[in-house]
């Protein structure tokens, strides 16, 4: 998962408070896998559907390059 990862995983119960003063907690970190593009998966593909279709905050954390904009787009483009 990496460092930053790493991190967000410890501190999501306090991400949300910090930002924003309440205490809703933040959704669990949810791992994919991917070789290149995140959307090289398709599995991903459903994990980011459901994702923007929930409330809260959620934070992708990947590689410069992979992919993590334009996958956000693609999928928003299909719902």
């Amino acid at each position: 998962m990496g460092r930053i990862g790493e991190k967000l995983q410890t501190g999501m119960g306090e991400t949300r408070p910090v930002l924003y003063g309440d205490n809703v907690k933040c959704n669990k970190i949810t791992e994919c896998s991917f070789e290149t593009y995140i959307l090289d998966n398709n599995g991903n593909a459903a994990v980011l559907d459901r994702v923007m279709r929930t409330d809260g905050i959620t934070t992708i954390v990947a590689p410069t390059g992979s992919g993590k904009s334009h996958s956000l787009v693609e999928r928003a483009r299909v719902l």
